[in-house]
């Protein structure tokens, strides 16, 4: 505890990144949710319960960004050495990360909820009821920010630079995906079965297509958990100093 207390603690020596982060994201559910809940009045919107619910997915990006953070921070600013002399058990250090990494996602998905929701109700008032389908929905969102932020702390971990963590994220989830996406008919559909795919799909509002829900989950959480495992042996055989 002593450890993920301290991770906790690092945070706040970086107040500027995880506000504008929060801020980032409350403008998002904020604005999102009054355009849905304006179309919904106007009748262009059947279920805004939904379409808000699935709005907060936006936090798995933002978790992603959180987990690669948490770890390339001590790289970048040069306190890993420090870390591990204090903490000579390097996976206790990784594991406290990763405890972090996972409070953080849940809570980012709770806040992006709860923002999104509460402006629906003001705009819709009775007329904005959640079912039961909206409240499982919700639980696949706050899972799927987990497994974002581990596979973003696993990412920081192999390659120990932040920059280079970040940028290789936005590349392989915003163009390498979409290009394979988009050939994946062609290469036995392997754009269905790539990490943010499953982890999209695993989330999603729709039934998603040629996985069933449980599959896409399990793939999800094979990504994540491999992609961790990765960095954790990275960070136990690589020198630093």
């Amino acid at each position: 505890m002593r450890l993920f207390y301290a991770e906790l603690m690092k945070i706040r020596t970086a107040p500027w990144t995880s506000v504008i982060l929060v801020l980032a994201l409350l403008g998002i559910m904020v604005l999102g949710s009054s355009g849905i809940s304006s179309d919904a009045r106007d009748g262009f919107v059947t279920d805004p319960e939904g379409d808000v619910v699935d709005l907060a997915g936006f936090a798995t990006i933002f978790a992603l960004i959180i987990g690669v953070l948490l770890v390339t921070w001590d790289y970048r600013h040069g306190t890993i050495t420090q870390t591990f002399l204090a903490a000579p058990r390097r996976e206790r250090v990784l594991g406290a990360k990763f405890g972090t990494a996972i409070v953080l996602s849940a809570l980012l998905v709770v806040v992006a909820l709860a923002v999104g929701l509460f402006v629906a109700k003001l705009w819709l008032g009775d007329q904005f009821s959640l079912s039961n389908e909206h409240w499982e929905q919700m639980g696949r969102i706050a899972a799927g920010a987990i497994l974002w932020g581990i596979l973003g702390l696993g990412l920081g971990a192999t390659l120990q630079t932040q920059v280079g963590a970040l940028i290789t994220a936005l590349v392989w989830f915003l163009v390498v995906e979409q290009i394979l996406v988009g050939l994946g008919s062609r290469i036995w559909n392997i754009g269905h079965y790539l990490p943010g795919q499953a982890l999209t799909k695993f989330a999603s509002v729709s039934p998603p297509e040629h996985l069933t829900r449980a599959e896409a989950g399990l793939l999800a959480v094979a990504y994540s958990v491999g992609l961790a495992l990765v960095g954790l042996v990275s960070v136990l055989r690589r020198d630093v100093g």
